[in-house]
């Protein structure tokens, strides 16, 4: 038996090729969307609920915020008051994540070292809504 007559669209051999070929390509792909979420590369839009100050916070302007995670990982809330803006005002918007909105490792860190660790990041605001990127 030749290279000819194993390659034969048709042949057995020829058919497991192809499926072996596929097989790979779908495993790399999912690799690679697997790889580019953690790095924050593919966003996840969530509504969340955000406590800002009762001043402004202006269209287009960039505050520091940081998350409290639940025991999951997931993401309670928001906090972007900023130092000088002791009051909390709660809404719900829609926010655009560039990072991981579930992390159990940040609940770990928060929870055993309070006050020294924060879920940071940094986001800006929209008419109606948030766009954040992980800081960390």
């Amino acid at each position: 038996m030749d290279i000819a007559t194993l390659s034969e669209p048709g042949s057995r051999t020829h058919n497991w090729v192809v499926t072996g070929a596929a097989v790979l390509v779908v495993a790399l792909c999912l690799g690679i969307a697997v790889a580019a979420n953690r790095a924050g590369w593919i966003p996840h839009r969530q509504e969340t609920t955000v406590y800002m100050g009762v001043s402004d916070w202006n269209v287009g302007e960039y505050r520091n915020c940081v998350a409290l995670p639940e025991t999951n990982g997931a993401m309670i809330f928001l906090g972007c008051v900023g130092e000088r803006r002791p009051e909390m005002s709660p809404d719900v918007y829609r926010v655009t994540y560039w990072g991981q909105t579930r992390r159990r490792d940040m609940y770990q860190l928060i929870h055993e070292n309070p006050g020294y660790y924060a879920w940071r990041w940094r986001c800006r605001r929209s008419r109606n809504s948030l766009t954040c990127w992980a800081v960390n």
